[in-house]
């Protein structure tokens, strides 16, 4: 069976698993089917076709597409889509692990994921290998939903996460595939050969120009929430320290105050 129907098969299936657990779940709801298909979607858009063809052979910049949809956006949907009825019997147990797991082992499997795969030798051999393609693509697909799960999946397993520990725990996350893309933007020379001895490549770009352009748009892509996210933890903090001044202001007013 080659890669692709492989993917396809093992897609449906998953889908065919969620949508018989989804009907017998008190606790889901259509948005949850929806986000389910929506993340599978995205999986096949991302993993086979043609981005994946251009991201495989001619660009870097399809292949950023990819990272992004396969790390961020499918995980997204799917962490979204898993309620505790959903998992059934396991619910307890998924719980559990995700109580003790600690925090930072989700970004330590991110950077592993993610660096280690953008190793040039890595990168190559999934270029030319298919199945080491769809490992590749496993593995994203797989840390994406463990990062997730913390600040996105159903509150039974996120208890933890909150607040300015959120924003630190994502800001963790956006720096660590943000620091990639620097690296590919400002790299002195074209690091994956694949790319450099493609016949053609997308928009006429050079190896280089092409992946520096990737890598500028992986960092974009990561830094930008990072700073409307900061944005409005500050704005938050603002209008907090001006209710507790107000707070001792009309303390001060009321009689028998002094």
């Amino acid at each position: 069976m080659s890669a692709t129907w492989f993917l396809l098969a093992a897609v449906l299936a998953a889908a065919a698993s969620y949508g018989v657990r989804w009907r017998q779940a008190a606790d889901a709801r259509g948005w949850h089917l929806v986000a389910f298909g929506a993340g599978a979607a995205v999986v096949l858009v991302a993993a086979q076709g043609p981005l994946y063809r251009l991201a495989e052979t001619r660009s870097a910049v399809a292949h950023v597409a990819v990272l992004i949809l396969l790390i961020h956006v499918a995980p997204l949907l799917m962490v979204r889509a898993i309620t505790p009825g959903v998992l059934g019997r396991r619910a307890p147990a998924f719980a559990s692990l995700a109580e003790r797991t600690p925090l930072f082992v989700p970004l330590v499997l991110l950077a592993a994921v993610a660096y280690g795969w953008h190793v040039p030798a890595a990168f190559d051999a999934a270029a030319g290998n298919p199945l080491l393609a769809a490992l590749q693509h496993a593995s994203f697909l797989l840390v994406g939903f463990i990062v997730w799960l913390p600040v996105a999946g159903d509150p039974a397993w996120r208890r933890r996460l909150r607040g300015i520990a959120a924003f630190l725990y994502m800001t963790a996350d956006e720096l660590i595939l943000g620091a990639l893309g620097i690296v590919l933007t400002w790299a002195p020379r074209p690091l994956y050969d694949v790319y450099v001895n493609a016949p053609r490549r997308l928009w006429g770009l050079d190896a280089g120009t092409d992946q520096t352009v990737a890598g500028a748009a992986l960092t974009v892509v990561e830094e930008a929430p990072m700073a409307v996210a900061l944005a409005v933890v500050f704005i938050r903090m603002l209008e907090r320290d001006e209710a507790e001044l107000q707070a001792e202001e009309r303390g001060m007013e009321e009689p028998g105050a002094q």
